[in-house]
């Protein structure tokens, strides 16, 4: 899907008067690296530690860099620019059976350190990098190690990218969350950021064409028998984009690092609306929703499916949502709306935890809306954490069976390990929860090779419970006895990376409709038991197995 990243920053330096060029290479790099029929090009030379840094300082193997360089930088041509921005992301979710990219952190930077290196010799301006997803101590070894970046930009880019747009162009700001290059040392400009721009997201200069996913090459990337079944439901191409209108969240789980922060809606319903019109018009057909929830109140949430009813936008859309403000009636207009996929997070079926994690439901409120939303022929997916802290026997026993109960309600799960973010109430209240966190075991991490760090996590003992080695088994027992009985229904989607299927599934829901859910389900874990994205050629191995073991043969729906 198009990068609601590019598209955000670039509705923000729109908005104050600089000019922007956005040259998106998310599908180049999917098709150029991560698909079986890319070129004989050894890609694998950009995981290595230091191969490109001792390219870029001393030349070594050039030859190869060479053709790199070539596959890289011949489909689009780089042009003059008073600043040039790389977003770095990291790409542990497109890892295929062919690839060789154990260190994926690794190839985004020597990547990213490739391109600006090419810019630094053709033109003048200066180049910065940024990324939501690696903290501020990332950034300082990256501008250590690599010559051709000059600036970086930490936490959330908007506010302090416009400051270094406005900076660079001559005017009077004060610089903050950006480290800045110098001859001598690198300068950390902190400080309050100032207001955050609003999430709105600017696609019209953006190459959607590039993200039109028609019905044949869908089904293409799926299991070819597929096509059987389901070529002769022809539908329009697809088009479907992330947005954002709340970044926030009203909730107070103690397990997040938004939690108990001060609440702020991000935009105005008439926004909202005029934002999903404008993509409309650009020829999207569905919307990937990336909001904390989408009825963080249940007030903005109604009053934006009344327009996107009324407006009858006919555009499919999934997102997050909390099981506190919703009732039976708002179910209902989100699926007026084009609600085909809600995930709720549920995180427990442990009431004494749920009250820990200051959830604020119970498990007969979490039943009574999941099961309304299946009666709607809403995909229901839950999300799930294993291992919270104090958990115990019972609470697992407990979760399973409440999982059990609610079983035919669910369509997809995520279950993640528990871990201790420096930020969230868990973190900054440690002895409150019964929690010791060590002092230690975030230094001397090499943030290079360590992978997405968006929030640290940390080592811990409970104060009155297991230390760190005993607690981290507890974890791994918690996730594995959960995991299995999610597994036991064999039909359950147990794939994570949801985001992979979302063109399959909006497929479905405009070829049969709602009404058709079970039929929908059928047919969508069967294509997805060992599956092909459309964006790669190659199945990924890890969609095969359930629960550690290999699936057994696929029985072809009837």
């Amino acid at each position: 899907m198009p990068s609601l990243a590019l598209a955000t920053l670039a509705k923000c330096l729109k908005d104050s008067g600089h000019k922007v060029n956005i040259l998106d290479y998310n599908i180049f790099f999917h098709k150029l690296v991560t698909t079986s029929s890319s070129s004989s090009v050894d890609f694998g030379i950009l995981t290595e530690k230091n191969s490109t840094s001792d390219y870029l300082k001393h030349g070594k193997n050039a030859a190869l860099f060479a053709k790199i360089e070539a596959a890289f930088f011949g489909w689009q041509k780089i042009g003059n620019s008073g600043l040039y921005g790389i977003g770095l992301t990291p790409l542990s979710l497109y890892e295929t059976a062919s690839s060789d990219f154990k260190n994926n952190n690794l190839f985004v930077v020597n990547s990213a350190a490739l391109i600006a290196n090419r810019i630094k010799k053709q033109f003048s301006g200066p180049v910065v990098i940024g990324s939501d997803e690696l903290p501020k101590p990332a950034f300082h070894a990256i501008l250590s190690k690599y010559s051709c970046f000059d600036f970086a930009v930490y936490g959330s880019g908007e506010a302090a990218l416009l400051k270094l747009a406005d900076h660079l162009s001559g005017k009077t700001v004060r610089l903050s969350h950006v480290l800045e290059k110098t001859t001598r040392s690198i300068l950390d400009h902190r400080g309050d950021v100032g207001p955050v721009a609003k999430s709105s997201a600017d696609y019209s200069s953006y190459p959607l064409k590039n993200y039109c996913v028609t019905t044949d090459a869908l089904l293409y990337r799926y299991d070819p028998s597929a096509k059987k079944f389901l070529n002769k439901k022809k539908a329009e191409p697809q088009l479907v984009v992330r947005y954002q209108f709340d970044n926030s969240c009203r909730g107070k789980c103690t397990f997040c690092p938004d939690g108990d922060l001060p609440f702020k809606s991000s935009n105005t319903v008439d926004q909202t609306f005029e934002d999903l019109c404008r993509l409309k018009e650009l020829g999207a057909t569905g919307i990937y929703f990336i909001n904390t929830n989408f009825n963080n109140t249940y007030k903005f949430a109604d009053e934006l499916c009344d327009k996107m009813i009324k407006a009858r936008l006919n555009l499919l859309w999934c997102d997050c949502a909390n099981f506190r403000e919703l009732d039976e009636q708002l179910l209902l207009k989100m699926k007026k709306a084009g609600a085909i996929k809600l995930t709720f997070g549920l995180e427990t079926g442990s009431r004494r935890l749920l009250r820990l994690i200051r959830k604020g439901i119970t498990t007969d409120l979490a039943e009574k809306h999941l099961r309304f939303s299946n009666s709607l022929g809403i995909w229901n997916a839950i999300e799930l954490i294993a291992g919270l802290p104090s958990e115990t026997t019972s609470d697992i026993e407990e979760t399973t069976a409440f999982l059990k109960n609610i079983s035919p309600l669910i369509d997809s799960y995520s279950l993640a390990r528990f871990q201790l973010f420096t930020q969230s109430p868990f973190g900054r209240k440690p002895a409150e929860f019964g929690i010791r966190p060590h002092d230690d075991n975030l230094k001397n991490i090499d943030y290079l090779t360590h992978g997405a760090l968006r929030h640290c996590t940390r080592k811990f003992d409970e104060i009155n419970g297991p230390a760190w080695l005993e607690k981290e088994k507890q974890i791994y027992t918690s996730e594995k006895v959960i995991g299995k009985e999610l597994c036991l229904k064999s039909d359950l989607n147990d794939t994570p990376q949801h985001v992979y299927h979302i063109h399959m599934l909006m497929f479905l829901y405009r070829a049969f409709g709602y009404s058709n859910k079970k039929l929908i389900g059928t047919l969508f874990r069967y294509v997805t038991k060992q599956y092909k994205p459309y964006h790669t050629d190659d199945f990924f191995p890890w969609a095969a197995g359930a629960c550690g073991q290999q699936r057994t043969a696929r029985r072809k729906p009837q």
